[in-house]
């Protein structure tokens, strides 16, 4: 069976925004409504913004 399930079609595509980092992170969020999210850090630090790196 050469067809692609969509469920398996989300999972994959999923996974690929998370290793080319295209899943919003809070900074690209800030970007979209900075009054929500001003001032936010890493929830399990509370330290550092959460970034990518951070994470």
């Amino acid at each position: 069976n050469n067809e692609t399930s969509v469920s398996s079609s989300k999972i994959k595509a999923q996974k690929v925004h998370l290793l080319i980092e295209e899943i919003p992170t809070i900074e690209q969020m800030k970007k979209s409504f900075f009054d929500l999210y001003d001032e936010w850090k890493y929830p399990i630090c509370g330290l550092d913004d959460k970034t990518f790196n951070h994470v």
